[in-house]
């Protein structure tokens, strides 16, 4: 049995993540267009991370987003 702390083997993190982003940019009112327009991340990128199915995200693009 693996323990809360051990989600290696999940998509979970990687679901929140997408929801805590998809939520974040529904409260600013941009699309996904202005947002990958902005960062200069590809769309189809950043909606693959909104659904949690982006498997390399780097912290570093995640702090870049939230700025």
């Amino acid at each position: 049995m693996s323990s809360k702390a051990d989600l290696s083997g999940t998509t979970l993190p990687r679901r929140q993540l997408g929801r805590a982003l998809r939520d974040t940019r529904h409260a600013r009112g941009s699309t996904l267009d202005q947002v990958a327009r902005d960062t200069e991340f590809g769309r189809s990128a950043l909606s693959r991370m909104e659904l949690g199915r982006y498997e390399k995200i780097k912290v570093r693009e995640v702090e870049y987003l939230c700025r």
